[in-house]
């Protein structure tokens, strides 16, 4: 299978059979598919297909995410596999603009819920929803 990151940026393999088994139990996914090392094709319950690039990189910035849209076209995610991975707010922004939803694991798994597109790439998980209520802020 091929592979186009880095190695330093390409998920270990106890990470990707993490993905596929978390993924594969989420109530809103019908099937997963490995196309390349780190790309996967997600087909939903309501049959809107994922291309989700599954990487492993300390902190995705603005660069990170230019790279990664080079080097992978036609993606819809970009999932930031290890727990102390972090993701920039700009970077998001970013990815965002380009119709592609950048994630932690963990805010990957409650945007799968999300129904429509628009709600998908702009997904706040639980506790960011909570801070934003106590700032005045809109939740979503």
């Amino acid at each position: 299978m091929d592979n186009k990151l880095l190695q330093s940026q390409t998920p270990r393999l106890d990470s990707i059979e993490f993905f596929l088994r978390i993924i594969s139990n989420h109530s809103k996914i019908n099937s997963i598919e490995q196309i390349e090392v780190p790309l996967f094709s997600i087909k939903k319950d309501n049959n809107d297909i994922l291309r989700a690039l599954l990487v492993d990189i300390y902190i995705i910035g603005d660069a990170e995410v230019l790279d990664l849209m080079s080097r992978y076209s036609g993606i819809d995610a970009i999932i930031n596999i290890s727990m102390w991975n972090k993701n920039t707010k700009s970077a998001k922004d970013m990815a965002r603009e380009q119709e592609i939803g950048l994630f932690e694991i963990k805010e990957f798994m409650g945007a799968l819920n999300c129904v429509s597109r628009k709600a998908f790439l702009n997904y706040i998980p639980p506790n960011e929803r909570e801070e934003n209520k106590k700032r005045n802020k809109p939740a979503f």
